[in-house]
Parts: structure tokens; C-alpha cells; sequence
């Protein structure tokens, strides 16, 4: 059956009355019919409501054919044609709604300064995405906009819902809908279908025949339901919206990102607004105490300290480099046999809390002798890297060498072109692996 949305007579109803229908057990879990409801059902962008009926939780809200559907917590003890009592969550209902104003005056605001079409929406649950028709936006572009559409909400113009027959939209798009245009509609109260029907039909009684000039070509209906923002916009919407625009409070973009080559960018709406800007003062002033001046300084003082902080580490880099330089000239190098009778070299060394940049700068130093076989064992305190390198000359393939010995140190590892770096989680065995290693280069082939 139809259910009478009472959403669309009075987005601002939070508590109502209605009889039971049906409740039914689905794949979803328990879905509840009423003959009417003030619970908005997802749809054009709007996620739906949650709250109670009869204290029990409302999940979910989904429309079809006319009839809404509410997914519960539990089955309803009440039997069908009972009478029940629902309450909506109106903290996250008012919230919705300033998303949903707020997303249209962005979008009128892209149009009329820049010309580009929001493409599709996405009211999240922590930020709204408006998807433009441009490849690019301009910083300079973004902060107009948000500078127009604060003026606007500044100004508190009436936000109004209209039901129109639809032979009296105007198909021709240019300019977009401006208030001038639609001053014949009467206000009757947000939210709802993009339709009329029930309490909310059109009648030639509530407005006289005129031309609608939309931003956006409305679905092809008897009767249209539009939303205008007086003298600034004017489109299809069958959304819960604010009164005034005023209530909307602060719109902030937050950021932008490209997505199929179009520009879509992230807002922050109302009281998100509100807290995002709390939140960034908040940790502003937390960084001006750390850095020991005023907020305005702040900027200026990390520049200062990233400048700091590229020398230090330019300069940890030259000593490191000499340090690897002077590892290298003291360690002790073993000359072994291989099987063949050849003469090899090996430098094997275990180290402590080194950094990995150290260990590899020193291992390159070391394997810059023909007939030599390197190996550099480091244990950060978590776990060991493994780091084997061969000089030009010495064609022993550490893969064989190495795989046998991985069990000792439970690791694993790769490499390539007498290059091989791995790890190991088992602390304990890395003398074990370094001994393993010797005897395995000693019964390998020569050069």
C-alpha cells in the first residue's frame, strides 16, 4: 500500500503516530510497514533516518512502489493495525538536512560563478561530496565559491518546497533557476518525493500556471517537487531541507580530488563545519605551545625548523658515509678455499641498532673487491636484516648459500646480481647464520 509521508508534509516532525501494517521477517532481518511515517527513506544522495518505533531501533529505510519499508532491531510485539509510536533520531535528521541545503547552495554557487554542473553527490556520514563537469579547479575558484555560499547562508534566505505540474518546467536550462522566476509557487515544507501525492498534491488552488526555469532537467512526473532557495536556486529535489539558509550555519571545503577526470571536492556542512574548525584550533594552538610562540608564528617557525631538519640530516649523511668509509677500512677481512682450490674473501659482521642506510652504504664499500663475499647481519632490537653482497669477480650464488640457512634466523629474503637482502624474526640465531655461512662459501664452487 501507499504510505503517507509525513516527512514531506513536515521534515521537522521528529515524533508521530501511526498504525501498524505489517512487520515480516526479510533477508535483512525484520522489516516493519506503516500506514504512514516521518522516517525518510534513503534516496538522491540523502542516506535515510534511524530512531525507534515503539522503543525499538530503526535500522534502515528503503522505498519502493510507493510503499516505505523500516528494517528494525527486533520484531515489533504489536500486532498488525495496532497503534505505534515513532521517533526519529533528530540530531542525525538535522544534520542530513544541513548536508542536503548546503549541497545546493554549492552547487548553485559552482553554477553561477563558474558555470560547471555538479555531476552526482554523496551526503557521508563524515563529509558531502559534490562531483563537478571540469577537469580542474582553481584554489582562487574553490574559496569564491565558498566565500558566495557563506554569504548566502549569512543572508537567511527562505528555503521552500514547491509542487509543480511538470508541463510547467521550463526545459530550457540557461541561466538556472533564480527566485525572480518562480515567485508564483507556495511554500509547502521540505522533504519527500520529487512528486507530489496524498496531502502534498499540486491543486491550481495553490499557485497560478507559470514557467519554472530549473538548473537541472527534473524527472519526467505528473508533478515535480521542487526546492528553491530564494533568489538563488531552483531544482527537482525530494530531500528533508532547512527553512532558512541561515541554519545551515558554515560551509568549508576541505579538499578535492580528481576521479574519473572530473573534480570532486569534500565539505564540511553546519555543525561538521563547526567541529572541524574546532578541531583545527584546537590542534593550532596545541603546536603554537610546542613551539613556543604565538599561533599567527606558527607557520613561519616549522618553516624554520624544516629548514633545520634538512641540514641536520644532509649532514648525518656525510657522516655516515665517512663512518661506512671507516668501518669498512677496519673490519677484518677472512681469506678462505673454496672447493676448487680458489682464493675468496669474506667480511661477515654482526652490528647493533644500525641504520639501514649505514648498513647498505657499508656493505657496497666492502663488495668493491673483486673476490669478495660480504655479509652484514644488523638486529634493530625487532628483528635482523640481512644484508650479502659479492664483489665482481666472485660468482658464488648467495641463494644457495643462503636458503639453507634461513631456518636459523626463521627469515626470508630475495635478490639479484650478486645483491640478496633479507630478514629474520629469530634474534638468537644470527652467529649461527654467520658460522652457517662460512662453511657454506668454503664448500662452494670457485670463481
Amino acid at each position: 500500500m501507499e504510505t503517507r509521508k509525513l516527512y514531506c508534509e513536515d521534515p521537522r516532525l521528529i515524533e508521530f503516530q501511526a498504525r501498524l501494517v505489517a512487520c515480516e521477517k526479510s533477508a535483512k532481518g525484520w522489516e516493519v510497514e506503516l500506514d504512514k511515517t516521518a522516517f525518510y527513506p534513503e534516496g538522491g544522495g540523502q542516506p535515510s533516518d534511524r530512531g525507534w518505533i515503539d522503543g525499538v531501533p530503526v535500522l534502515d529505510v528503503q522505498q519502493a512502489n510507493g510503499s516505505v519499508r523500516h528494517l528494525v532491531a527486533a520484531r515489533l510485539a504489536a500486532a498488525p493495525g495496532a497503534t505505534l509510536t515513532g521517533k526519529l533520531d533528530w540530531e542525525r535528521r538535522f544534520d542530513y538536512m544541513q548536508q542536503h541545503t548546503g549541497q545546493h547552495l554549492v552547487s548553485a554557487a559552482f553554477l553561477e560563478l563558474l558555470g560547471v554542473e555538479t555531476v552526482s553527490v554523496h551526503l557521508g556520514e563524515s563529509y558531502t561530496a559534490v562531483e563537478l563537469d571540469a577537469a580542474v579547479l582553481a584554489e582562487a575558484d574553490l574559496a569564491a565559491v565558498e566565500e558566495r555560499v557563506n554569504a548566502i547562508i549569512g543572508e537567511n534566505r527562505p528555503v521552500r518546497a514547491l509542487f509543480v505540474p511538470r508541463e510547467e518546467i521550463d526545459d530550457a536550462l540557461a541561466g538556472g533557476g533564480r527566485g525572480d522566476e518562480t515567485a508564483g509557487g507556495r511554500w509547502r515544507g521540505g522533504g519527500g518525493e520529487a512528486h507530489g501525492g496524498g496531502s502534498g498534491a499540486f491543486s491550481e488552488e495553490d499557485a497560478p500556471p507559470r514557467r519554472y526555469r530549473l538548473r537541472k532537467t527534473p524527472p519526467d512526473l505528473p508533478i515535480v517537487r521542487l526546492v528553491e532557495i530564494e533568489g538563488f536556486d531552483l531544482c527537482a529535489c525530494g530531500g528533508t531541507h532547512l527553512a532558512r539558509t541561515g541554519e545551515a550555519g558554515l560551509v568549508r571545503a576541505v579538499g578535492s580530488e580528481t576521479i574519473r577526470r572530473r573534480v570532486r571536492v569534500q565539505w564540511k556542512i553546519g555543525r561538521r563545519a563547526y567541529r572541524d574548525y574546532q578541531e583545527a584550533s584546537e590542534l593550532t594552538a596545541a603546536l603554537a605551545r610546542e613551539l613556543g610562540g604565538r599561533a599567527s608564528e606558527s607557520l613561519e617557525r616549522v618553516r624554520e625548523l624544516l629548514g633545520t631538519l634538512k641540514a641536520s640530516r644532509s649532514l648525518a649523511a656525510r657522516l655516515e658515509q665517512r663512518l661506512a668509509e671507516l668501518t669498512a677500512a677496519t673490519l677484518p677481512v677472512e681469506r678462505l678455499r673454496a672447493a676448487d682450490g680458489s682464493e675468496l674473501e669474506r667480511v661477515a659482521q654482526l652490528f647493533s641498532g644500525e641504520s639501514e642506510t649505514f648498513i647498505r652504504e657499508l656493505s657496497e664499500l666492502l663488495a668493491a673487491a673483486p673476490r669478495r663475499l660480504v655479509c652484514l647481519v644488523n638486529d634493530t632490537g625487532e628483528r635482523l636484516d640481512l644484508s650479502i653482497a659479492t664483489g665482481s669477480e666472485c660468482r658464488v650464488e648467495i641463494a644457495k648459500l643462503v636458503e639453507p640457512l634461513l631456518p636459523l634466523v626463521e627469515g626470508r629474503g630475495g635478490g639479484r646480481q650478486g645483491r640478496w637482502r633479507g630478514s629474520g624474526v629469530r634474534r638468537e640465531g644470527a652467529s649461527a647464520f654467520l658460522a652457517g655461512l662460512r662453511d657454506a662459501l668454503q664448500s662452494a664452487p670457485g670463481p
